[in-house]
């Protein structure tokens, strides 16, 4: 009985630790599901990554190579690369910096001007030019830092209008050092948010300035108004921009698959704490389970004990009862003291043996009872063990459910943390916005204060200026005669200035036209109305300055490209003609193969079907096609009958007998002349390897066969033997025996 209570107390410990197991389980397929997630998820952020940096470094690429750039360009900073040209810093794009929301108005501002090269002085871009002009390489223009000067806009006001951004100077970051060369280029351009805040602030300067949107509209000096739609996929500056943007979203991706890789870190070690646990829980159902099927073992071997005395001990009762009888028998028959002493003495002897049997049974059974006395000691010792393991595990769990509860708590903690952050990252905005408001109004006091100051100084030269009037009468003559001698030398130097003006534009007429001043003179027409002329004169520059730098080897471009594209063309209708011919002759050759294929099939169907009753002494064997539309892409069925009834499958052998019959079948339609076969009847037994050995010499009139073999039958149907010895260790020696001959000579029985 306390063996099967500890049997019962053993099953309910194994019910726990299934459940228990049942759980971790459950927590390990969860925690798979989620390491499943992240991975994916970090797979995810590295491609995107990688993809990133592969579309920044193809731009890149682009932008070390002047894609986009004139030849001319290219050709100047090549030679400057290889140190053919000293003085050469860059072209203007690559020296500026913007943010992508203003590269389309800058780009439009700069025009053909971003292409302009910057050079350290006036030595370096006639160096640039010189070498331009021998190689034949084109035009460039070049921006001596010595050289440029800047004149930005300066108009009071000009930022309270509404829809003005600024300057596009102001909008480009670059070196100080290239400041003034950045603010003659951009210090005259304004930008605004649109084309009707551009006209608006344009008409207010009486057109003065130019304005440019910043989705690229363009009001031109003059009034003039340029416009459409931009092609930002060939911007030079959004270029850049792209490039910054995708290497910020390739870092970006690359420290979430860090802060991913730290997660599946974290969620492996307390898989692996799981799977710890399981492999504990797993060891101690094994052996509890090993536990109880003992204890089972024990109480039914105790049973079966105790079930044997009890028979042994009903039966001595028993016969003690048929002795009582048999005495009382023998009085009642009144039988003789001596025959009954006799008979009792038998008896008792018999009785006898019976106790002493008895004895001896009640005797090991004691000793099997100590035993197993000492078995339930143990098992209850191992019990004990087993329940200290069962509490150690309830710590650990407990101690994981802590510390999952503590990473719960400082993930709560971070994220009150990041709300505070962010909370005060707004109170911070809006004081900025506050301060910044203040400043504007601040702005505009002081600029009414600099209007009042104005209008009292001139007040007071108007006043002053009056006195001197009164005052000077008595110096009319004299300052007569100076303002005489001034307006003298003002003239003289307005003559100057003409005549510097005229030469300057008789060699610009020579270098861009090609003609001279008398040839200028006699083709010139007059003008009827001056300013509509000016006025017509900025549309024309501005329209040129937007139709951007001229290529001036297009032609020599269009050639090239076109003759590739010739070239290319003809090699395509190469292809395209070849292509016909051959799917051409792949179908002539598809449909003679399937004609070939469908006659051999037919003859490797009937031979196989000879071969195999042959061989198997009857029985039926064919070979179907699954598909007889399409011989070519088919399979193939081997449909075989032994002549043996109510057999469900072929053994090994057979199967491989099978696939001989098939062999030879094949050979059988197209001989070989030569064939090398090894132990393909390794499988059969003594039997079929005599038929498929004289079957395979039967063949030897069109084919040679070299079988390499073990079987004593394949032998004896073989003309000539080899072996390989080895007599003495490292020589092999090749041994040959000609059985033909050896038939001639000794007989047929050679076995």
């Amino acid at each position: 009985e306390d063996q099967r209570a500890f049997a019962a107390e053993l099953q309910d410990k194994l019910q726990g630790l299934q459940n228990s197991k049942n759980g971790y389980l459950y927590k390990l397929k969860s925690r798979g599901d989620k390491i499943a997630d992240i991975e994916s998820r970090q797979k995810n952020c590295e491609k995107l990554a990688g993809e990133k940096l592969q579309r920044a470094q193809l731009l890149t690429d682009l932008e070390k190579n002047y894609e986009s750039f004139n030849n001319s360009v290219k050709f100047v900073m090549k030679q400057a690369g290889s140190g053919a040209l000293r003085g050469i810093i860059g072209p203007v794009s690559s020296l500026i910096k913007t943010e992508n929301r203003y590269s389309t108005a800058v780009e439009i501002a700069l025009g053909a001007a971003i292409q302009n090269i910057v050079v350290e002085d006036e030595g370096a871009a006639k160096r640039g030019i010189a070498l331009l002009k021998e190689r034949g390489a084109g035009r460039a223009t070049f921006l001596p830092l010595t050289n440029i000067k800047s004149n930005p806009i300066r108009e009071n006001g000009l930022e309270q209008h509404g829809g003005y951004v600024g300057l596009a100077s102001e909008l480009v970051q670059c070196d100080d050092r290239y400041r003034t060369v950045m603010d003659s280029l951009l210090a005259r351009t304004v930008v605004a948010e649109d084309i009707d805040a551009a006209a608006a602030i344009a008409r207010a300067y009486a057109y003065r300035y130019r304005v440019v949107t910043l989705d690229g509209q363009v009001v031109n000096a003059g009034g003039s108004l340029t416009g459409g739609s931009v092609n930002k996929s060939g911007s030079i500056l959004s270029r850049r921009g792209e490039i910054d943007a995708l290497t910020a979203e390739a870092r970006k991706y690359a420290q979430q698959a860090q802060e991913l890789e730290q997660q599946l870190a974290e969620q492996r070690r307390e898989t692996d704490a799981i799977q710890a646990l399981l492999d504990g829980i797993t060891a101690e159902e094994k052996t509890a389970t090993e536990d109880l099927i003992a204890a089972e073992t024990l109480v039914n071997r105790l049973t079966a004990s105790v079930g044997e005395a009890e028979r042994i001990n009903e039966q001595a009762l028993q016969e003690y009862d048929e002795l009582t009888a048999r005495m009382e028998q023998l009085r009642q028959q009144k039988v003789s003291g001596g025959e009954l002493v006799k008979t009792l003495t038998e008896e008792v002897e018999r009785l006898g043996r019976l106790i002493r049997e008895g004895t001896e049974a009640h005797t090991a059974l004691q000793e099997e009872i100590g035993r197993l006395t000492d078995g339930i000691t143990a098992q209850q010792v191992a019990y004990t063990a087993l329940q200290k393991d069962c509490d150690a595990l309830s710590v650990s769990i407990g101690q994981l459910e802590s510390q999952q509860s503590g990473s719960a708590a400082a993930l709560a903690e971070l994220r009150q943390r990041q709300e505070q952050l962010q909370k005060a990252n707004a109170d911070i905005e809006e004081e900025i916005r506050r301060i910044t408001a203040d400043a504007e109004t601040g702005g505009r006091e002081i600029e009414q204060l600099r209007r009042d100051i104005a209008e009292a100084n001139s007040q007071r030269d108007t006043l002053e200026l009056r006195r001197n009037q009164l005052n000077g009468d008595s110096r009319d003559i004299i300052a007569r005669r100076g303002a005489a001698a001034n307006e003298l030398l003002r003239l003289q130097e307005r003559s100057d200035s003409l005549q510097d003006q005229q030469n300057v534009i008789s060699a610009k007429m020579w270098e861009e036209y090609e003609l001279t001043r008398s040839e200028a003179a006699g083709a010139a027409i007059p003008l009827e109305d001056v300013s509509a002329a000016q006025k017509r004169l900025s549309e024309l520059k501005g329209r040129i300055r937007a139709l951007g730098s001229v290529n001036v080897a297009a032609i020599e471009e269009y050639e090239e490209v076109n003759g590739r594209y010739c070239f290319m063309k003809e090699q395509i209708d190469d292809a395209e003609n070849a292509k016909k011919e051959l799917t051409h002759l792949i179908a002539e050759l598809s449909a003679q193969m399937s004609a070939i294929f469908t006659e051999r099939f037919a003859g490797i169907n009937r031979h196989f079907g000879e071969i195999f009753r042959e061989l198997f002494g009857g029985g039926h064997a064919e070979l179907r096609l699954t598909d007889a539309t399409d011989p070519l892409e088919t399979g193939i069925e081997i449909i075989v009958q032994p002549p043996i009834k109510n057999l469900s499958a072929l053994s090994g052998g057979e199967q491989a007998f099978v696939a001989i019959c098939i062999y030879f079948a094949i050979l059988r339609v197209n001989p070989a002349p030569f064939v090398l076969i090894d132990e393909i009847e390794a499988a059969l037994d003594d039997v079929n390897v005599a038929k498929f050995a004289a079957y395979l010499h039967k063949m030897t009139d069109h084919t040679q066969f070299i079988s390499i073999t073990h079987r004593r039958g394949t032998m004896e149907q073989g003309d000539v033997l080899y072996g390989v010895t080895m007599e003495e260790e490292g020589i092999s020696k090749l041994l040959r025996l000609d059985v033909a001959e050896m038939e001639k000579k000794f007989g047929k029985n050679l076995n």
